[in-house]
């Protein structure tokens, strides 16, 4: 695949990003968040989710498929059940 072909693709897909989240009633841009949790509950939360957040750290590193989406600049996003990130790869 051409240098032009991967561009084209990664706007395609960022642009299909931006509408599903507009889409959901999220703003893409907002740059703050309404919430936000003191650093001793986030430390008690990952402790509550040591499990989930060991299981991601081990999935992620034993695949390829997941080091090749890394690789191209995805990331991924570890939630606790309030919708808090307890971990970002």
């Amino acid at each position: 695949m051409n240098n032009e072909a991967v561009i084209k693709r990664g706007c395609n897909e960022l642009i299909f990003s931006y509408g599903e989240s507009l889409l959901m009633n999220i703003k893409p841009d907002k740059k703050s968040f309404n919430m936000k949790i003191d650093k001793e509950e986030l430390i008690r939360s990952k402790k509550e989710n040591s499990y989930l957040i060991s299981l991601l750290d081990n999935l992620i590193r034993k695949s390829t498929r997941y080091k090749f989406l890394l690789a191209n600049g995805y990331f991924f996003i570890l939630c606790d059940k309030n919708g808090y990130i307890i971990k970002l790869i």
